[in-house]
């Protein structure tokens, strides 16, 4: 668990096979389930693809399901949004959606704050903005990754509704 969001001390447990930090590699913390998948959302929403690999690794079973909460943002911004949410919003690869929503697929069906679901954000506004498909943080899908997103959550919004 790192401690950057947390104020969470070392316990005896932890320094014996804790979870190690991924930026110092030294500080080695005891935290509960719902506190490293808060650390995990935090290291999502920043595109950390390291610090994530390296995260869940180090935390097998640990699952993309935490929120943001009304107090993590003062202006109230992505309330309730989901790794899921950030990771189709802000165009991360295929394969680390496919990794995000296997791990809580009930993701793709919740909403955030204004009603969105992860499908939703595929139709904000990438159908306008052909053929670059920029998302609100600058980056950008192909046309080609674009769909093949969107045939995979499609896909997977059907199994759960067959």
């Amino acid at each position: 668990m790192l401690q950057l969001q947390s104020n969470i001390a070392p316990t005896a447990a932890a320094r014996e096979g804790g979870t190690k930090c991924p930026y110092c590699r030294h500080v080695v913390l005891d935290a509960s389930d719902s506190e490293k998948e808060k650390e995990l959302l935090r290291l999502v929403t920043r595109k950390e693809y390291d610090a994530v690999d390296e995260f869940t690794a180090e935390n097998p079973g640990i699952k993309y399901k935490a929120a943001i909460t009304a107090e993590d943002y003062p202006n109230g911004a992505n309330v309730m949004m989901r790794p899921l949410h950030f990771a189709v919003r802000d165009h991360h690869p295929l394969p680390r959606i496919k990794e995000i929503y296997s791990s809580f697929p009930q993701a793709l069906s919740l909403p955030e704050h204004s009603g969105q679901t992860p499908y939703d954000f595929l139709f904000q506004d990438y159908e306008n903005s052909v053929p670059e498909y920029n998302s609100c943080n600058g980056s950008s899908w192909s046309k080609k990754t674009y769909l093949a997103v969107r045939k995979f959550l499609k896909g997977e919004l059907a199994k759960r509704t067959a």
